[in-house]
């Protein structure tokens, strides 16, 4: 109800600036839900933070606001982040945690449609703080996932991918984040199979020879 009625305000007064109570406003009783899990049921978690993602996320970017659109495009930046917990729990308990690195991989696709929207409808440029935000929550949405699924020399080719990914995607989405992070992940992968000492003790060295 309050996500209902508080969307609905803002979207009467078109001010984007009422989004940031509005996500106030509903993440408490979602915290609130983590705890009693128990007695709501996983079920009732998922649909209202599923909910107040696709509200919270998507309009922001989908309405021409007369005042702050810029605050109402940083609401749809965080609301990835600010429900990751609600939803992380959600998706422990009903699904398991076989596949968990889904969740931020799906959180971090979502973000880096966000930014599409901005630079291709709403003209954001490249020194647009949402932008710049949009990007950065997709960059750790996908890099957070990698660990959180994979281990040992998969999580060094995991990362050495996803280098290759910004790279080609900074030709694409015009801003200093993504090659900035591509130097990041570059350092990282460096790290891992220079200084590691582990790194040669990943697998049996069995199979053929590729060079």
């Amino acid at each position: 109800a309050i996500l209902v009625v508080g969307a609905a305000v803002a979207l009467g007064a078109g001010e984007g600036a009422l989004l940031v109570a509005l996500l106030l406003a509903v993440l408490p009783p979602l915290l609130v839900a983590v705890e009693k899990l128990d007695v709501i049921g996983v079920g009732g978690l998922t649909g209202a933070t599923m909910f107040a993602y696709a509200i919270l996320a998507a309009m922001p970017l989908l309405v021409s606001w007369r005042a702050r659109r810029e605050i109402a495009w940083t609401v749809s930046a965080l609301a990835a982040p600010a429900l990751f917990w609600p939803l992380y729990r959600a998706w422990v308990v009903g699904l398991g945690d076989p596949i968990i690195g889904a969740l931020p991989l799906l959180l971090g696709a979502g973000a880096l449609v966000g930014a599409l929207t901005l630079v291709r409808r709403h003209r954001a440029g490249d020194g647009s703080g949402p932008l710049a935000l949009m990007i950065a929550v997709a960059l750790a949405g996908v890099t957070a996932a990698l660990p959180l699924q994979l281990d040992n020399q998969w999580l060094t080719v995991a990362w050495a991918l996803e280098l290759a990914s910004l790279a080609w995607l900074s030709r694409r989405l015009h801003h200093s984040l993504l090659p900035w992070g591509a130097v990041g992940l570059a350092v990282a992968v460096t790290l891992r199979l220079v200084v590691n000492p582990f790194a040669l003790e990943y697998g049996d060295a069995a199979g053929p020879i590729i060079l």
